[in-house]
């Protein structure tokens, strides 16, 4: 019988050799990106189908055509591309109410996510400053885009500190379960399985470590003031265990910012600390 949770998942595995971003790509590559204008993707995808796995193939397909004369790249080259071409497009429609419109503009804004975690965990850490510079470039939004680094560095060393962890094997979700359930990564050890929700924050409570991990057993509190966030990752992981026919257990990391952009993807001994309390937890 095939696993069809396998089949359809990405499993991280570090390989010990980061890349470096070459001057080409920065100063020719990215500003292109940044400034050379595109066609518009039309929305009528969006009105005719909710399925995120349906939209995704439209963007993919969009973004394939997008990028064909930037052409050679390495993969982390690509993710990068890829990353400034998306924030390009869903900004235009980040202040609209309208349904499809945010509809667009947060399946985008996954799609961007997924590409600046894989771009991160690919970089030597001192490579974050020249991410974030992008900032600083023609038709890229600034505090936008530092948030969307911040929150993929959150999921970055999270990952980094559960790989450190020989038991512990890490797997990225689909757009459906990032967009839809709320799931940010999944955590598997054994029979064992958490289904993540992480979030990037200014500051984390309480502790002296800078993750901060809660577990959901039950429905939450209604009345918390992030109750939102707590029930969908609880739905989340219930949603996912039907589909799979296996116990997902929600989760939540808080990640606080690291001080510096040096070592935002960087676990600290903190961090690697609360992980092994995960490590706990799924054999509980």
């Amino acid at each position: 019988m095939l696993d069809g949770f396998a089949l359809s998942h990405r499993q991280i595995a570090l390989n010990g050799n980061p890349r470096i971003l070459g001057d080409e790509l920065m100063g020719l590559k990215v500003f292109a990106a940044c400034t050379r204008p595109f066609a518009p993707m039309p929305l009528d995808v969006f009105a005719r189908s909710r399925l995120a796995r349906v939209q995704v193939l439209h963007l993919e397909a969009f973004l394939e055509e997008a990028t064909h004369s930037f052409e050679p790249m390495q993969d982390h080259e690509r993710r990068l591309i890829e990353a400034v071409i998306l924030h390009r497009m869903g900004h235009g429609f980040r202040r609209s109410n309208d349904g499809m419109k945010v509809r667009y503009k947060t399946v985008v804004g996954a799609m961007e996510q997924d590409r600046l975690t894989l771009l991160l965990l690919d970089l030597h850490p001192n490579e974050a400053r020249r991410v974030v510079g992008i900032a600083k470039m023609p038709h890229i939004y600034e505090a936008q885009w530092r948030r969307e680094f911040f929150g993929a560095a959150a999921t970055v060393r999270t990952i980094k500190s559960l790989c450190r962890l020989n038991a512990i094997h890490v797997v990225l979700p689909t757009i459906h379960e990032d967009v839809d359930l709320g799931v940010d990564l999944f955590a598997l050890n054994g029979v064992s399985r958490l289904a993540i929700s992480v979030k990037s924050t200014a500051m984390v409570q309480h502790t002296t470590a800078e993750i901060v991990m809660d577990r959901y057993l039950r429905r939450t509190d209604t009345k918390a003031f992030d109750a939102h966030d707590r029930q969908r990752i609880f739905d989340g992981a219930r949603t996912v265990s039907v589909r799979y026919q296996r116990p997902f257990t929600p989760a939540r990391v808080m990640v606080a910012r690291s001080s510096t952009v040096l070592t935002a993807t960087s676990p600290s001994d903190a961090d690697l600390t609360v992980v092994k309390h995960i490590v706990t937890s799924l054999s509980q």
